[in-house]
């Protein structure tokens, strides 16, 4: 998804900007995320500390994130 915001992704390899965009645009249409916001932001950070920390895999990433997103609401 192109909303996934450049400044987070300067730092990382291309398949990994490829991976989090993919999850970043699936869980924005799963829990109808807007493009942009405070939402937006906080997803996209989670999701790059994510795979920092070893999360490697788009279920993975996927698994964590939805259980990020279900503590937040």
């Amino acid at each position: 998804m192109d909303a996934f915001p450049d400044r987070l992704a300067a730092e990382l390899q291309e398949n990994e900007i490829d991976l989090l965009r993919s999850v970043f645009g699936k869980l924005c249409t799963e829990y109808k995320i807007a493009a942009q916001g405070e939402q937006t932001e906080h997803l996209a950070r989670f999701l790059v500390n994510e795979l920092r920390s070893g999360v490697s895999d788009e279920d993975s990433l996927l698994d964590a994130a939805r259980r990020f997103h279900g503590s937040r609401t």
